[in-house]
């Protein structure tokens, strides 16, 4: 939505692209406005930025879960009951859960170029007559 918005109008709504961090302390308008170009890396990097804080919010859960299953068993050894699993079972899960977190941030140390199908659409009324 914001990407088509952006083509229309580099600065769209009342903070722009930019979020509002673009300063006012004068100077010409060209200068304060992105090129279409500046534009497409901003929402690339936003974009970018998103799937950096997913991955490390699905690796600290999966952690947390691990940690979570190791705990389980040393509550039981200290007398309270906290499910019927025998302690294997859960250390093992628990080291499944800590090589996933591993297995996550291998596959994703890399940045990957995404390959896609560009298809251009548009109103026509931006068509020339």
């Amino acid at each position: 939505h914001r990407l088509r918005a952006a083509c229309c109008h580099p600065q769209v709504g009342a903070s722009g692209i930019t979020g509002g961090r673009l300063n006012n302390t004068g100077g010409s308008v060209a200068r304060r406005v992105l090129s279409m170009e500046q534009i497409l890396d901003k929402l690339i990097d936003d974009a970018r930025l998103k799937c950096e804080e997913a991955l490390r919010l699905s690796i600290m859960h999966t952690n947390a879960m691990a940690g979570l299953c190791r705990l389980k068993t040393e509550a039981k050894t200290r007398g309270f009951a906290v499910g019927d699993e025998d302690d294997w079972s859960v250390l093992m899960k628990s080291g499944e859960l800590y090589r996933e977190s591993l297995q996550l941030a291998r596959q994703n140390a890399e940045p990957v170029r995404a390959r896609a199908e560009a298809v251009l659409t548009g109103n026509v009324g931006f068509c020339s007559p």
